[in-house]
């Protein structure tokens, strides 16, 4: 592959071939939503005093946001305005059907995050406003076009919560699993990450892997600033160090190497 057209198809294809059983998946994934990515983003909103809209960017089926809805501690305005955004329209479908239950003001959109058409949709939900974006940015050939539409919308109270696999985790796995195995490396036509490869999701009856685009958080934190955003906050998420969780992913390809390390990084995302 040599041209952005080729990875691009790579990573939709990768996609596509896990969609299905990502929908079906079970077990390693929603322990590790429940144990690490729940408790990061629930500690960042309780804090705030009111919630009146939240857009989830790259939303899958819907369990994170889901998840959140439900916690009491959050102040989410009862007339809140969610948004949900996704290129796969199967996903959004689940994720309709689950948070139409619970939310009465509810827009679907079918787009891809680079396509700035999206923005124009949520310019008019009350401020502040919560932007979510879990584990969507390293499956993304560039994130240039995204961090551009996000500094478009982006007002001055509003965050961007955003989740990705610890580069350094990425490094130490790929190391280790051959499936993972670098590919792209180097070519001269990267503009913003410095290999690829085909990042495990260990579920049942076997592993899914999605595309993942390996950038270091030097890498994110220039791309961010160059888009008059900036880092308010950096927080390195582990697995509890815990016998329940090393009996789950102890079976997985991340064995129980995963446990008490930094396997994913919260990003706190404002305007300057």
């Amino acid at each position: 592959m040599n041209n952005e057209k080729s990875w691009h198809s790579w990573s939709r294809n990768l996609w596509k071939t896990g969609e299905d059983r990502w929908i079906k998946r079970n077990g390693q994934d929603y322990y590790y939503r429940q144990q690490v990515v729940l408790p990061a983003i629930r500690e960042k909103l309780s804090h705030l005093a009111r919630i009146p809209s939240i857009i989830d960017l790259g939303c899958g089926d819907g369990y994170t946001l889901n998840e959140l809805l439900d916690d009491q501690n959050i102040p989410f305005n009862d007339d809140i305005c969610v948004a949900i955004i996704d290129i796969s329209k199967k996903q959004l479908k689940i994720a309709k059907k689950l948070l139409e239950k619970k939310v009465r003001n509810l827009k679907v959109v079918k787009n891809d995050l680079n396509d700035e058409s999206w923005t124009e949709l949520i310019k008019g939900y009350e401020a502040p406003r919560i932007f979510m974006n879990i584990f969507v940015l390293q499956e993304m050939y560039s994130v240039h076009s995204f961090f551009s539409n996000i500094s478009e919308v982006l007002e001055k109270d509003d965050l961007l919560l955003s989740i990705i696999v610890a580069p350094e985790f990425a490094c130490n796995l790929s190391e280790r699993e051959p499936k993972m195995a670098q590919i792209g490396k180097g070519a001269n036509f990267v503009k913003d990450w410095d290999w690829a490869a085909k990042y495990p999701i260990s579920t049942s009856p076997s592993t899914i892997y999605l595309p993942y685009f390996h950038r270091t958080m030097l890498d994110y934190k220039k791309i961010i600033s160059k888009y008059d955003l900036r880092i308010v906050e950096t927080k390195y998420l582990q697995v509890p160090d815990n016998q329940e969780a090393r009996n789950i992913f102890k079976t997985t390809v991340y064995k129980e190497d995963i446990v008490g390390v930094n396997s994913s990084v919260l990003m706190c995302i404002k305007k300057k």
